[in-house]
């Protein structure tokens, strides 16, 4: 089998691969080589690029991936139904040009929000988990030359029967202009989907000048209450000295006086779900 069927098996599956991903979808897909998995099943592929196609081109550059894995659940062979597992993205590069009619500033948020119906379509995808290491993404403002660089990102997303959990976590976001690099952050992110709520478990940004964090619960529209809200806390710390600091990064053109200290506040945000932008922190 290893040495006559496994590189047939592999090669229809790689040329299957690449030809559908010339004439359909946003990329196109080239794989250096791949290796057939026995226990779990699936299939492990090594240096991997994304090369994006038509307009996906404009502003996405080549993704380059140091690996991929992917497991197959077995009960569901077994029956007759093809499920993944687990995809494991090891160490993808991604620079993203983005220009001014790029800025979400005309979003909003609509009037009703099911977030169930989402739930019900991920059900169709026939993925369980992704995780994706090491992830190197940078995002580059064509005409100020910005840069915005996270690096090493992790991510990870699983999904079971009417459960969405996402965990984001980026020890290193680098905001960079002037080729200078000028401000760094960290940030953690938590949440977890059902029908009924969106639970936050965490919202976390710390840098030199602030450490701010969230959590709390956003239900599910309610026909028989009005003005459902959301409930969450609060809690932020910050550092008067380094702030100021950051402001005269941010704003060299304004001089800011000295001052020194630690500013603290906590609170709660109850917001109604429609209008989540406009709600006031207390």
């Amino acid at each position: 089998f290893h040495k006559y069927l496994e590189p047939q098996i592999l090669s229809f599956a790689l040329n299957k691969i690449e030809t559908l991903s010339r004439e359909q979808g946003p990329f196109e897909v080239r794989i250096g080589s791949a290796e057939l998995l026995y226990f779990p099943p699936g299939l492990r592929a090594e240096q991997v690029v994304l090369r994006p196609k038509k307009k996906w081109a404009q502003s996405l550059s080549d993704i380059q991936i140091q690996s991929i894995k992917a497991n197959l659940e077995i009960f569901s062979l077994l029956t007759g139904r093809l499920k993944v597992s687990l995809v494991d993205i090891d160490t993808p590069q991604v620079q993203v040009s983005l220009q001014n009619d790029d800025s979400p500033s005309n979003f909003k948020i609509p009037e009703e929000l099911n977030w169930a119906q989402y739930l019900t379509l991920l059900q169709d995808v026939p993925l369980e988990q992704l995780r994706v290491r090491n992830l190197n993404l940078k995002l580059l403002e064509r005409k100020s030359k910005a840069v915005l660089t996270l690096y090493p990102t992790e991510l990870q997303i699983l999904q079971l029967r009417d459960l969405f959990q996402i965990k984001l976590s980026i020890p290193n976001a680098v905001a960079s202009w002037d080729q200078k690099e000028r401000f760094k952050t960290e940030l953690q992110f938590v949440a977890v989907a059902t029908p009924q709520s969106i639970r936050i478990q965490k919202l976390s940004i710390q840098n030199s000048a602030l450490d701010f964090q969230l959590s709390g619960e956003l239900k599910a529209q309610n026909s028989s209450k009005k003005n459902n809200r959301a409930q969450v806390l609060w809690s932020s710390s910050g550092y008067l000295d380094q702030l100021r600091d950051t402001l005269s990064l941010l704003m060299p053109d304004h001089e800011f006086p000295p001052f020194s200290g630690t500013l603290k506040a906590e609170g709660t945000w109850s917001p109604e779900i429609k209008n989540l932008l406009n709600a006031d922190f207390n």
